[in-house]
């Protein structure tokens, strides 16, 4: 991620959009250094919110990220999910990862 981020970066400073990259370079370091942590942040999240909104892994595998984030929303009823969603899809989004397919980001997890 944080290798995705400077190179996005890199083409923001050449059209001369400063404000994005400071924050798209914070995001993608918080990623490294959770992922360092042996955390996978964003695929937690997002098996978090699939499995308590009754979201199968065979419904939402083929959805692109920014699409299932998007679905997540509209079942959300707390302000605080709908702040974790929306900063989600706001990474997901200045990541450059957003239209990748859930299936390519987030592991089946056995039904216990």
């Amino acid at each position: 991620e944080l290798e995705r981020a400077i190179l996005k970066s890199a083409d923001l400073l050449e059209k001369g959009e400063y404000s994005p990259v400071e924050k798209l370079i914070k995001d993608a370091v918080q990623i490294s250094l959770t992922k360092d942590l042996g955390t996978d942040y964003f695929e937690d999240q997002l098996q978090t919110f699939i499995s308590r909104f009754g979201i199968s892994f065979e419904d939402a595998k083929n959805l692109s990220i920014a699409a299932l984030i998007s679905q997540l929303l509209v079942k959300a009823e707390s302000d605080e999910d709908k702040s974790v969603l929306n900063r989600l899809l706001a990474t997901v989004k200045n990541l450059g990862i957003s239209e990748q397919k859930v299936a390519s980001f987030v592991k089946a997890k056995p039904k216990k």
